[in-house]
């Protein structure tokens, strides 16, 4: 039976080949329409216990309710194992709570966690006696890569500063950096505010009053992803990302990921986070999430002055969707954008949603520093993409990816944007090789123009929706 003996609910197949040491079972996945028993999870942890499983790295059992005495008895398993065993683990429910964390945590504390390296516990209920735990068990783990605690409302500043304090009060001494090979940190929707961003600064080797307290961060094993979004965030813990952003490995910033999407942020924070920089040339942050925030014209063109000084100049992914920074605020940051330089990497750019009008997106289209361009729902309409036609003619010379979506344009403007992709120049110079037009009209005279530019431009991939279908104003 191919379910087990105990039905397609049971666990006991896997499991066998656990005991078995399947070496083709490297990730053990246990849905929630399983029942996990807490005899399939002494099974498990005897099979780990035992060393004679040496192919198993993953465990993937979240929305199973475990008792603390089963969570205590799987974490036990792990940190006896030395050279070979489990890597990445998910687990527990949304009850899961402070005393899984604490079961779970308590015996690995000898051993810093074992040999996990992401460890998964978003949306189990945490708070900060759970959050003090983790920070007490994996605060000095040089092993711990990824952390994820995303969607555990209870968090809050309380809860970030029992992780910082705990997992500190492990090192004898207090300017050793904590979680120093963390790679990735997600606290997305966690109701985290001010304090608790100056509290993670630490991280970073700078206390809540922004002095640097550790210069050495080269003791820091990697470059870091930081997941704020959804959070409620003020001037002062903006200010505290741009210290953050400010720190360096060998000139380059510690921060390479940030993300502050849907966090409560105006133009106001966004000077603060800019001011946090120090005036620094912020090399080395990569990618940049500020989307569904409140930014108006007036800090995107700060923004743009920022770029303008080649301040962030190692950006290549910046995002600033839904905030309404209408056409001037985008003319003031494409031209910090057209100053970006890079050898390697070109700029991708997401102004979904801005109300950029179409002389903020036909400025943007002018820049060669770009590779992804994204102007979904700008409500440029039939006018706007008449006027994109003119600037793509024969392609585009840095752009790969197009999104022209949602912009409620008639058949007619979209067929004049294929129009002008069909021209070819010698020598050929352009790049774009995938377009979105959906939420625009799609007519025969568009399908006609599809059929052509295939032939022509095959290397050309076009996203679009099914004739005639309507789109509200």
């Amino acid at each position: 039976m191919a379910w087990g003996s105990g039905g397609f609910k049971s666990c006991s197949a896997l499991l066998d080949r656990v005991e078995k040491n399947d070496p083709k079972l490297t990730d053990l996945v246990i849905l929630p329409i399983k029942n996990l028993c807490p005899s399939d999870v002494d099974r498990l942890a005897c099979a780990l216990e035992s060393g004679k499983n040496t192919h198993l790295r993953t465990i993937s059992a979240s929305g199973h309710a475990l008792s603390t005495e089963s969570l205590s008895t799987l974490g036990l398993a792990i940190s006896t194992q030395k050279s070979t065993g489990i890597r990445d683990i998910a687990i527990g429910d949304k009850n899961f709570g402070d005393e899984g964390a604490v079961a779970f945590c308590s015996v690995l504390e000898s051993s810093h966690g074992g040999l996990l390296e992401n460890v998964d516990l978003a949306l189990k209920n945490l708070g900060k006696i759970g959050l003090s735990s983790l920070g007490k068990t994996f605060g000095p783990s040089r092993k711990l890569k990824i952390l994820n605690l995303s969607r555990n409302d209870r968090i809050g500043d309380d809860g970030i500063d029992a992780l910082i304090s705990s997992a500190k009060a492990q090192l004898d001494d207090p300017s050793t950096l904590i979680f120093p090979s963390l790679e990735e940190l997600n606290i997305s929707e966690c109701n985290i505010k001010d304090e608790g961003a100056k509290k993670l600064c630490q991280l970073f080797g700078i206390d809540v009053n922004g002095n640097v307290t550790r210069n050495d961060i080269q003791n820091r094993d990697a470059f870091f992803s930081l997941n704020m979004n959804s959070n409620h965030f003020g001037q002062n813990a903006c200010h505290s990302f741009g210290l953050m952003c400010s720190r360096s490995i060998d000139g380059m910033s510690f921060l390479r990921f940030l993300s502050l999407q849907n966090c409560n942020i105006g133009d106001k924070e966004l000077k603060a986070f800019l001011h946090g920089l120090k005036g620094s040339m912020c090399h080395g942050l990569q990618k940049l999430n500020l989307a569904e925030n409140d930014i108006t014209k007036e800090g995107a063109i700060c923004l743009g002055d920022e770029l303008a000084r080649h301040c962030l100049s190692s950006l290549d992914d910046l995002n600033l969707a839904n905030n309404c920074i209408g056409s001037e605020g985008v003319l003031g940051l494409t031209k910090g954008l057209g100053r970006i330089k890079s050898k390697q990497k070109l700029l991708s750019v997401d102004l979904s949603k801005t109300n950029c009008g179409v002389t903020g997106a036909i400025h943007t289209l002018e820049l060669n520093s770009l590779s992804s361009l994204r102007l979904f729902d700008n409500n440029l309409g039939s006018t706007g993409l008449n006027a994109i036609s003119l600037r793509l003619k024969g392609g585009h010379r840095s752009i790969k990816q197009l999104d022209l979506g949602g912009n409620r344009a008639s058949g007619s403007s979209v067929a004049r944007v294929l129009q002008s992709l069909i021209f070819k120049p010698n020598p050929d110079t352009n790049c774009l090789h995938t377009l979105e037009i959906g939420g625009n009209e799609v007519n025969d005279e568009v399908l006609a123009v599809i059929q052509e530019l295939k032939s022509v431009r095959p290397e050309i991939d076009l996203a679009y929706n099914p004739p005639n279908t309507t789109f509200s104003q």
